[in-house]
């Protein structure tokens, strides 16, 4: 056989360098959707997972009520198969109910300068552990949208009560809290919301927070963040939380911290909000130490209370209550 023609036909043989480049391509894409699967569930499972419980074989400020004349009782309640413990303290005849709700990774400790400024003010106020954190039972959440559920578990939990199912229902949620509060703003029977530190979109949140740690893989693990999201929640995946309490015609007061770092002015809820809802009010607060997203209402550190930050919200209820 001519030697030219013996190598043109071995050349043909061979798969063209386009098709090589596709299979090589096709084998790269896969890896990575199998990586970036696997990688969406380790992310779900670490920062999802249950935070430490609170060892302590009773709430506070039971003592606290009984010394002030006001009553205190445990709470517990079903969110998701798993029983939510609390408390609820408050005057004998009060004017309306404050249901608190924490942000991602807390718990109801810390929030006792809160429970009891607004306890004295002559509102009943109730705390809870959210699902798996403090004395709640749960090994995990279903994402940031966990708050959400929560609240509304404990709204339900207030009709049934016989002392409080009667109450105008005021809303205060911080950060994943005051997203969920924002959801459930159009409940019946809630007349006031109060957002501190909130998020607009869960799914935007989660995008940023892995572009900000992981640069682009954030963006190439976006769809399968959403993906998972919406497999698990459906169409509540990614409420909008300026959009939900917009629609909700409730009042609410939505207050940001100037410096917050954690959740970022454009992808908060008082960065879409602010100045474009009449029943919204928006506060940015900058005062030096509770300008960031932890310490706004109560430090970490020190137990700091930010009072000018709680009379301004209770104002803001005095409006609005009727």
């Amino acid at each position: 056989m001519d030697p030219e023609k013996e190598k043109k036909t071995e050349n043909e043989k061979k798969p063209g360098r386009g098709r090589r480049f596709l299979k090589r391509a096709a084998k790269i894409a896969a890896g990575t959707v199998v990586v970036s699967a696997v990688a969406t569930e380790l992310v779900f499972l670490i920062m999802f997972g249950r935070s430490k419980p609170v060892e302590k074989t009773c709430f506070p400020l039971e003592d606290w009520a009984a010394e002030n004349g006001l009553l205190w009782s445990a709470v517990e309640f079903i969110s998701g198969g798993n029983t939510l413990r609390g408390y609820i303290v408050g005057p004998e005849k009060p004017r309306a109910l404050m249901l608190i709700a924490h942000g991602m990774n807390a718990s109801s400790e810390g929030w006792e300068p809160v429970v009891q400024y607004f306890a004295e003010r002559d509102l009943a106020v109730m705390l809870f552990d959210g699902t798996a954190t403090g004395r709640s039972e749960g090994e995990r959440v279903v994402g940031l949208q966990q708050a959400r559920y929560d609240i509304r578990s404990a709204i339900d939990f207030i009709r049934s009560s016989d002392d409080y199912s009667s109450l105008p229902v005021v809303l205060l949620g911080h950060s994943a809290g005051a997203y969920g509060a924002a959801a459930e703003a159009g409940d019946e029977g809630v007349c006031a919301a109060v957002c501190v530190s909130g998020f607009d979109t869960p799914i935007g949140t989660m995008h940023r927070w892995a572009r900000t740690y992981a640069h682009i893989f954030g963006d190439i693990q976006l769809p399968f963040l959403a993906a998972h999201e919406y497999a698990a929640l459906g169409i509540e995946a990614n409420t909008s939380a300026s959009a939900a309490l917009t629609a909700s015609g409730t009042a609410a007061l939505v207050i940001h911290g100037a410096n917050d770092d954690a959740v970022p002015l454009d992808i908060s809820m008082f960065g879409k909000l602010e100045g474009r809802a009449d029943n919204i009010e928006c506060r940015l607060e900058a005062s030096p130490g509770h300008d960031n997203h932890s310490d706004i209402l109560v430090t970490e550190k020190d137990g700091a209370v930010n009072y000018p930050l709680l009379g301004s919200i209770y104002d803001f209820l005095e409006s609005v209550l009727p």
